[in-house]
């Protein structure tokens, strides 16, 4: 059974790293929008920093796919877990 207990917070820490990175990545959109208004920045400072934000995005993109793999795989094996204790 603490094995159960263990895959359970394990499965509970992959979706809190799944959460944070969504919002990481809604927090970069949100920015990109920002720059992508009409403002008083010099054109150049705007596309660098988009160009910045891009670049974070991407990571995050795979940094998400890495996490979600993990998170399924955790799913998976504590479902093969609890329908063992059933």
């Amino acid at each position: 059974m603490p094995a159960v207990l263990e895959g359970m917070a394990a499965r509970e820490g992959a979706l809190l790293t799944l959460e944070t990175i969504d919002n990481e990545v809604a927090s970069k959109r949100a920015k990109m929008e920002e720059l992508n208004a009409p403002s008083g920045l010099p054109m150049e400072t705007r596309q660098k920093r988009i160009a910045h934000l891009e670049s974070d995005l991407e990571a995050l993109k795979a940094a998400r796919d890495s996490a979600n793999l993990q998170y399924e795989q955790i799913k998976k094996r504590n479902q093969q877990d609890t329908e063992w204790l059933r």
